[in-house]
């Protein structure tokens, strides 16, 4: 695919989105001048989503710059940190609701985040073409994937608060979270630098750079357009939990199911655009290694710090049902991607028809 082609479609993209933008701003305040309150709380959800997906695409690309200019290695800006910074909504969102007592929406967009990414994200991009993993450092991050699922699971049944009648994440959990998300880290460094080929290491840095090209860009300017797209995130995530909880208030269904749907899908939406650009550039292991990457850390660090800050009760479906569910779709994923290194297109097909079923579940739970 050429590159020109994939860049102006990228522009017409984000014009557009800046368009749809304006329009939303405009609904906004109509609906709020005629106090039309579903419409109101609707339009600000969709504006929340949107701000955080321009947020995340600013804070990206800012951020690749500040790495490169402190001389970070390629390899370690292509791997890791860029899914960090893609997992900026689900942090953004997490955080914002657990400080403001809603620990349902908090945490089923931890878990709805990562199933979606898998069953729809994977699913999707595997429908449209096999993907073909070549990096050894994917293979043998898949695991750890598989690892903090079921770790977050264990520690939700008062392994560390005695004291507790309720399922909680406590502040002893959140410590070793971020413990193994240390680990993970580390080893990831480890076999990044040891057994990952050149090529791979210099196509992961490629695929996050190339549009920066390779003027140096003005610090002052780079950390303005960071500090923006962090403020659009925040924002954008105020937007979202403020207007899911009137959602779920006026149809009547738990903060948890708005959190593990309409949230979680939302909060995906970075990684499915770079999974797209991805595909269409045929790089299968940007598409994997970002959701694999973005997966591990919004379960290992996401929740580990939060659970610090402020330690989650645990809602009993969540905890039975939910986290099992994710465990489920992280077997999946496990058993695909390590058979011939390759997750086809069934495959794909598979995981989302999956998702389909668990997220029309989630729908005939809420009103019946």
């Amino acid at each position: 695919m050429d590159q020109e082609f994939i860049d102006k479609k990228k522009k017409t993209f984000l014009s557009g989105l800046s368009f749809f933008f304006l329009l939303l701003v405009f609904l906004s305040v109509l609906f709020s001048t005629y106090n039309w309150q579903w419409p109101f709380s609707a339009t600000i959800f969709i504006l929340g989503v949107v701000l955080l997906i321009e947020g995340a695409d600013w804070i990206v690309h800012s951020s690749t710059h500040l790495a490169r200019s402190l001389g970070m290695p390629p390899v370690v800006i292509g791997l890791l940190f860029v899914a960090c910074m893609t997992s900026i909504p689900e942090f953004a969102v997490t955080l914002y609701a657990s400080f403001t007592g809603k620990p349902d929406i908090a945490l089923g967009t931890l878990i709805g985040s990562n199933i979606a990414t898998i069953g729809l994200v994977i699913g999707i991009a595997a429908m449209i073409s096999p993907l073909v993993v070549h990096s050894f450092t994917i293979l043998l991050e898949t695991p750890f994937l598989l690892l903090s699922s079921v770790l977050i699971f264990v520690l939700s049944f008062r392994l560390f608060d005695f004291g507790s009648s309720t399922y909680v994440l406590g502040k002893i959990d959140g410590l070793i979270l971020l413990l193994f998300f240390l680990m993970f880290l580390v080893y990831t460094r480890h076999q990044i630098e040891r057994k990952e080929s050149k090529t791979v290491q210099k196509k992961f840095f490629k695929e996050f750079s190339s549009e920066s090209g390779k003027s140096a860009v003005p610090l002052f300017r780079t950390l303005f357009v960071f500090f923006v797209g962090l403020f659009a995130v925040f924002l954008g995530a105020k937007f979202v939990v403020t207007s899911a909880t009137l959602i779920a208030r006026g149809f009547g269904v738990s903060e948890a199911i708005i959190g593990l749907t309409l949230i979680a899908v939302g909060t995906t939406l970075p990684e499915l655009m770079i999974s797209i650009v991805g595909i269409l550039k045929k790089e299968y292991d940007l598409v994997i290694g970002n959701i694999l990457g973005s997966n591990i850390i919004t379960l290992l660090f996401i929740s580990g710090f939060t659970a610090v800050l402020h330690p989650y009760v645990v809602d009993t479906h969540i905890l039975f049902i939910d986290m099992l569910v994710l465990v489920l779709f992280c077997v999946l994923f496990q058993v695909f991607i390590t058979t011939d290194k390759t997750i086809t297109r069934t495959e794909g097909a598979i995981l989302f028809i999956c998702y389909l079923i668990y997220f029309f579940y989630l729908i005939w739970y809420a009103f019946y």
